[in-house]
């Protein structure tokens, strides 16, 4: 007459997966949206970071939410998986193997972005700024995570991959000299 209910009951088969898998799916987005709040501040009240523009700031909170996110929203799919009875261990060794893969095959594009971060973090150059780079030398137009543009005296933009840059001169930071040239004639009095 009377049935008893058991939890064990309720999570058992198709629909204690489903509602397993929508439990983590929320647990991985309140963790994203709290993760996201908490790095948004501890950005904004870096005194390092504050020190550069709000392009730099706004970047730097980019990847790292981005990379947050990826993290959590992985650990969550890994986390689902064996619900609906998939092996995530064959799984993971094949993510691996394609993960090196992709690895070497991507290297140069990630060694743009880490020295791109690396630019950014160490406030190396800001946009509008004079500098010389790989013998180029003008006006900053962007600092991005994968290139730096630089338009030229005459006009010339150009792009420089970060991971050519070598050697960075910044005009525009520091004690500087200003060098001034006056035609005179050889027979003035330099004194007056």
């Amino acid at each position: 007459m009377f049935t008893t209910f058991s939890a064990n009951g309720l999570f058992s088969g198709v629909f204690g997966s489903i509602i397993k898998a929508m439990i983590i799916l929320v647990l991985a987005g309140i963790a994203y949206a709290v993760l996201k709040q908490v790095i948004i501040r501890a950005t904004v009240s870096s005194k390092r970071l504050n020190k550069g523009t709000q392009q730099r700031i706004q970047t730097i909170q980019s990847l790292l939410v981005n990379i947050a996110s990826y993290v959590i929203f992985f650990i969550a799919l890994v986390s689902i998986l064996p619900e609906f009875g998939i092996n995530i261990s064959a799984l993971l060794a094949s993510a691996g193997v394609l993960g090196l893969a992709i690895g070497f095959g991507a290297k140069d594009l990630v060694s743009d972005i880490v020295t791109g971060f690396f630019m950014l973090m160490e406030d190396q150059v800001h946009v509008g700024e004079e500098i010389t780079v790989n013998g180029f030398s003008g006006t900053v137009e962007h600092v991005g995570l994968r290139t730096l543009k630089l338009r030229s005296a005459n006009g010339d933009l150009h792009f420089l991959l970060n991971r050519d840059i070598k050697s960075l001169t910044n005009h525009s930071r520091g004690v500087m000299q200003a060098t001034v040239d006056l035609p005179l004639p050889a027979d003035i009095d330099v004194e007056k």
